[in-house]
């Protein structure tokens, strides 16, 4: 459970950076920076929760108590990753 919580704690901040580097019209065609940061941060994100949750999975089997802030922690580091690709893509493209 605060594993989730940690992962929605992050997930708005990344969902605004990850569609500002969509194109700004219908049918333009996707600047090759944001095409890579959009792709990567996406492909971040999913590996990012996998690799978590199969953590967090580890840890309940072990019988180990860990503390509710690293599951939450285990949380924002899934998407903390992903919310950096998408907003270094969006710095680049604002300076280009």
């Amino acid at each position: 459970m605060y594993w989730a919580l940690g992962l929605v704690a992050l997930l708005p901040a990344w969902l605004v950076v990850f569609v500002a580097l969509l194109p700004d019209a219908p049918g333009r065609r996707f600047q090759f920076i944001s095409a890579a940061a959009w792709i990567l941060s996406a492909a971040a994100g999913l590996v990012g929760a996998i690799t978590t949750e199969g953590r967090v999975r580890r840890l309940d089997e072990s019988g180990l108590h860990a503390s509710p802030a690293r599951f939450w922690r285990l949380g924002v580091m899934a998407l903390a990753p992903s919310w950096a690709i998408a907003c270094v893509g969006y710095v680049l493209l604002w300076f280009r």
